[in-house]
């Protein structure tokens, strides 16, 4: 009898992906990992191709369209046109957001199809903490986007600078809360 070497990671193939919407792990060989990296990045960006198309669409559809009809009713559309583009940015990034989740877990959980996983998967709050920031180092450097928005004269809307910040100071609380609020497993992380 032999013995066994090496990781379960190393025997498997090498390089570890998570897939699904549990994020389970599957050791895969490099070729795997190299393809599912590079199709989930080409989808990121014709993700946010469709979403700036949907953007434009839905916003012409509203105040080009909508708003001279229910103008006899209502002016809430005329009146708030800067509530009504924030509305259309967030409806369409988190509906966006979550159409492109799904797509990238079918397209992973059939790439790892003949891999053994190496783990169930993990909650979605423990998805969140490895993603997060910790080093405070990496906590300051997300607030240089919030300032460049804010202090640059880039030409960007309110309602656009508004939308961005909401974005970065998503990740920056998530980054913080997990940080300083809830530390857990990555506390050690957070101290270096």
């Amino acid at each position: 009898m032999t013995d066994i070497e090496g990781t379960p990671i190393s025997r498997g193939g090498g390089y570890l992906i998570r897939v699904g919407w549990r994020a389970a792990g599957y050791s895969v060989d490099r070729k795997t990992e190299k393809r599912y990296w590079l199709i989930k990045g080409a989808l990121l960006v014709l993700a946010i191709l469709v979403g700036i198309a949907a953007v434009l669409a839905a916003k012409f559809v509203l105040f080009e369209i909508v708003a001279p009809i229910v103008s006899g009713h209502t002016s809430l559309i005329k009146n708030y046109p800067g509530i009504w583009q924030l509305m259309i940015y967030l409806l369409t990034t988190v509906c966006g957001g979550l159409i492109y989740l799904q797509i990238i877990a079918v397209i992973g959980r059939r790439m790892v199809r003949g891999f053994a996983a190496r783990d169930e998967g993990m909650p979605f709050l423990e998805q969140r903490r490895l993603a997060a920031v910790f080093r405070k180092r990496d906590i300051f450097l997300i607030l240089i986007p919030l300032a460049v928005i804010w202090f640059v004269p880039i030409g960007f809307t309110m309602v656009l600078k508004v939308f961005l910040s909401l974005l970065i100071g998503a990740r920056l609380a998530e980054s913080v809360y997990f940080r300083f609020v809830s530390p857990g497993k990555n506390r050690a992380a957070g101290s270096r």
